[in-house]
């Protein structure tokens, strides 16, 4: 299996493309399998490494690869992602022959042949009682049941563990925290550390897999957010049974659970502005995963059309920015406004 260090792999984002940034990459990552130019349990670069090649938001491998696992192309191991070893096995089979001339059967001769199973009412098949397997069985069984109750007995062993024999195999996941980072800063966030997030979200994580939760039926929520001055809207989809299904987010959880304008203000930075993009994906039994994006409204999903030029310039109000960190797209649409 190649390191996926060792993998350059040949794909490209056009963000003058309609597409969502993660449909270019599934679509391009499926044709690499399919075209056997990565084959199976060939590794793929992380999430991390490939985003920050091609210039984009973790956020939209991280879907590109999610959607590539439940098509089966992909398969998470060890903490890495590799195209799926099963595919081998579909590449291997040799072709079935084809079929010549079948010869002339011969006549069957019809013959009452004796039983594979005597279903006989009344009259068990004790055929199988006699195997080495089975008498082997039956003198355990024995052995066990002739031991007195005492120091041998299960209920005599102690049940408080002191220590613990870890199996010499085991490996730690790559990177793992019992906690969030109080020091790092979240993923694509100029000022708010992971634990400042995650704080904010807790009552919108247990609204969905708590007691009665909202969403107890699939394994992800993945929520997908643009911001531009007071208005935000959100697109959530949901992972279920390896699909993904869209659902009406307010109804998954309240929108004063997922503090998008208060993160929104508190991320601020004089000269930089305020995110124009969040994404957030909540899993069970595990803290939510946040990414944010100064730079594009539509840095996580793709959409028909482009906010109207009034929303930037609130925005701009709102968030100041120097005129390096005023992305283009934002430029354009506010030569069209009409002052």
């Amino acid at each position: 299996m190649r390191h996926p260090h060792d993998v350059e792999l040949p794909v490209r984002v056009d963000r003058a493309d309609p597409a969502p940034l993660p449909a270019q990459l599934v679509q391009q990552l499926r044709e690499l399998v399919v075209s056997g130019t990565l084959r199976p349990g060939d590794a793929l670069p992380s999430t991390r490494g490939l985003a920050a090649r091609l210039g984009i938001s973790r956020g939209s491998v991280v879907t590109a690869y999610d959607q590539l696992h439940g098509e089966g192309y992909l398969h998470a191991t060890n903490g890495a992602t590799v195209v799926h070893p099963d595919l081998a096995r579909s590449r291997t089979e040799p072709p079935a022959a084809r079929p010549g001339p079948r010869p002339a059967a011969a006549p069957r001769r019809w013959t009452r042949e004796r039983p594979m199973i005597d279903l006989t009412p009344g009259r068990p098949d004790t055929g199988r009682l006699a195997t080495p397997q089975w008498r082997a069985a039956w003198r355990d069984a024995a052995a066990a049941a002739g031991t007195a109750a005492g120091d041998d007995h299960d209920s005599s062993a102690p049940e408080t563990a002191v220590s613990t024999d870890v199996s010499p195999s085991y490996r730690a996941p790559a990177g793992a925290q019992d906690r969030p980072s109080q020091d790092k800063l979240a993923e694509g966030n100029l000022v708010l550390k992971e634990v400042d997030v995650l704080r904010r979200l807790a009552d919108a994580q247990r609204r969905l897999f708590g007691e009665d939760g909202t969403a107890m039926d699939v394994s992800t929520v993945l929520v997908r957010v643009r911001a531009l001055g007071t208005y935000y809207d959100a697109l959530t989809h949901v992972r279920k049974n390896g699909f993904w299904d869209q659902r009406r987010t307010f109804d998954l959880v309240p929108e004063e659970l997922l503090h998008v304008q208060e993160l929104k203000d508190e991320s601020y930075v004089e000269g930089n502005g305020a995110p124009l993009a969040m994404m957030f994906r909540f899993r069970p039994g595990i803290p939510p995963e946040v990414s944010f994006d100064y730079a594009d409204e539509e840095a996580f999903v793709r959409y028909e059309d482009r906010l109207p030029a009034q929303n930037y310039l609130e925005e701009l109000r709102m968030y100041p920015r120097t005129g390096a960190h005023i992305p283009q797209h934002m430029n354009e649409a506010l030569q069209d406004w009409n002052y």
